[in-house]
């Protein structure tokens, strides 16, 4: 496997993909139709913010995610 490939799929500035993200939440005991939620709007936007910019770390969204939806 190339190192940009690895590089490519190990740092955060990338689309991920539904079962990444599904795995993401279930690490942090979220349930799963958090995660298609959440997936599902993000790639409606194109893993934009609301701001339009691009989102740079899909985890940290997902954490604001799950933190804004208990609240």
């Amino acid at each position: 496997m190339s190192q940009l490939l690895i590089e490519k799929q190990s740092g955060d500035n990338y689309s991920p993909t539904i079962f990444q993200v599904r795995l993401y939440f279930i690490e942090l005991d979220a349930p799963e139709q958090e995660a298609d939620s959440f997936y599902e709007y993000y790639q409606s936007l194109n893993w934009c913010c609301e701001n339009g910019r691009k989102v740079h770390d899909w985890r940290q969204q997902a954490d604001d995610w799950l933190f804004n939806s208990e609240a």
